[in-house]
């Protein structure tokens, strides 16, 4: 049984595209074929020199044959750094960082409270204001509320 060869497009350096959106930065195609001493080297070195790999087709030698998925994953992610494995402590200053970033957005996109009042309100309360002026020659509690303020007037009316 024969191995594998995969043809494979690699990319070098910093990813760069033209105003259609197709890759400019530099790239090569290659042949490496599978089960060989030439594509464990390959796998182990290729962070060091590609910064992403593209699988185009597989090769029996003569046909083309269907990618397997291991092997395109294999291929493409190799060039990946490998993820760390996170201590405890680690773990939970993430979930934490998490859940504050939630909480800023949750808290950023309420809207504010505001309080709507009726235009009858503040027209009514400052006529009831001047007339407690008039009534009483001095200005009233700022906190009184007309209910208020009309009970002391009423009171004062009575009693003249």
């Amino acid at each position: 049984m024969s191995n594998t060869i995969y043809t494979l497009r690699v990319f070098q350096g910093k990813e760069t595209y033209d105003a259609k959106g197709n890759v400019t930065s530099e790239n090569n195609l290659m042949k490496i074929e599978s089960n060989t001493k030439q594509f464990d080297q390959f796998i182990k070195a290729a962070r060091n020199f590609y910064t992403r790999i593209e699988v185009i087709k597989a090769t029996d030698g003569k046909n083309e044959i269907e990618l397997d998925p291991a092997m395109k994953s294999l291929l493409e992610d190799c060039v990946k750094a490998p993820q760390k494995e996170l201590s405890a402590d680690e773990k939970r200053i993430k979930e934490l960082e998490a859940a504050v970033a939630q909480l800023m957005a949750a808290s950023e996109s309420k809207p504010e409270k505001k309080e709507v009042k009726k235009e009858g309100d503040d027209s009514e309360l400052e006529s009831l204001r001047l007339e407690f002026f008039q009534l009483f020659g001095k200005k009233p509690q700022h906190l009184l509320k007309a209910d208020a303020l009309r009970e002391k007037i009423n009171e004062k009316k009575a009693s003249l």
